[in-house]
């Protein structure tokens, strides 16, 4: 089980057979899915200092149920491994690949609706605009017109000449345009509900973008609160009470971490800190630097002050 490779086959094949994706696993640990692969694939160089990945190891085998020893040969296989890569000069700080869902999707959306709306204005427009072939195909009314020679010829007084009846027959001008060309009023009023569904659509895709913006930017992602990338970053082995308070005077965390877990401030230094069970705390780190950590017994509370 302490070849290279194996122990990560193990845990991927494990959570494959209880049928958990990456992706549950990841918001169970509260990490990244890019972690999740990283210790699977035994990845040392996409993962942070090994008392960070000491603590996700022992997560991730606790949930996936396996046993005690186990569990202790996993921890101890990432840590053989995790010592070569992280030979790196202290506070060098190691930055967790962050990822971000596609929202090439949206685009298209908003593409669509444009391209809708401009279909439909280009069709009511040329609905309401008769063709030059229709025009031409439109009867001429007659009309009687008296010209001088032909009044001077039949010697007929203009007064007297009086327009000839039309044939009861032949419909009048008026008559004839409304009958050959009717205004499309249904068409009309086809096109303009169809233009305002468009752009209803196109609005509510708009107001979906902009509030799925604003959740994501009211909310921290779980990747910026567990990368080791704030000023402060305790790791603990045991349960253990907490108080941190910046330079201003602000109390940046007061409460109980656990076992395995992971706490990440950002603050202004200098810090002062109190642990309740002192050796609970396993690594510290302060403004990038590593903390070198004395000797300290269980239950006791221990006080430090950053520099």
């Amino acid at each position: 089980m302490s070849e290279s490779g194996q122990v990560g086959q193990l845990l991927a094949q494990t959570r494959e057979a209880q049928n958990r994706t990456l992706q549950e696993v990841a918001n169970e640990l509260k990490l990244s899915v890019s972690f999740v692969k990283a210790i699977e694939a035994e990845e040392c160089n996409r993962l942070p200092d090994v008392a960070f990945v000491r603590g996700y190891v022992r997560n991730y085998a606790r949930l996936l149920g396996l046993s005690k020893e186990q569990t202790q040969q996993v921890v101890a296989h990432y840590e053989a491994i995790m010592k070569p890569a992280q030979e790196l000069p202290q506070g060098a700080p190691v930055v967790a690949p962050k990822t971000q869902g596609p929202r090439w999707w949206r685009l298209v959306w908003l593409v669509a609706a444009v391209l809708v709306i401009g279909q439909v204005f280009y069709m009511w427009h040329n609905a309401k605009t008769p063709t030059s072939e229709g025009a031409d195909e439109l009867p001429q009314a007659e009309t009687l017109t008296t010209t001088p020679s032909e009044t001077a010829k039949d010697e007929v007084p203009l007064i007297e000449l009086t327009p000839a009846e039309p044939a009861a027959d032949a419909p009048s001008e008026e008559t004839l345009t409304i009958e050959e060309v009717p205004e499309p009023i249904e068409q009309e009023k086809e096109m303009e509900q169809a233009l305002e569904d468009s752009e209803a659509l196109a609005e509510e895709a708009a107001i979906e973008e902009a509030a799925t913006e604003a959740e994501e930017q009211a909310q921290p992602s779980v990747e910026e609160a567990t990368t080791p990338e704030a000023n402060v970053v305790l790791a603990f082995n045991d349960e253990c009470w907490v108080s941190v308070v910046d330079a201003t005077g602000k109390t940046l965390y007061s409460g109980i971490q656990q076992a395995g877990e992971t706490l990440a401030l950002e603050g202004q230094a200098p810090y002062q800190f109190v642990f309740g069970n002192g050796a609970a705390l396993e690594s510290m780190q302060v403004e990038g630097k590593a903390i070198s950590l004395p000797e300290r017994r269980a239950g006791q509370v221990w006080r430090y002050h950053s520099q």
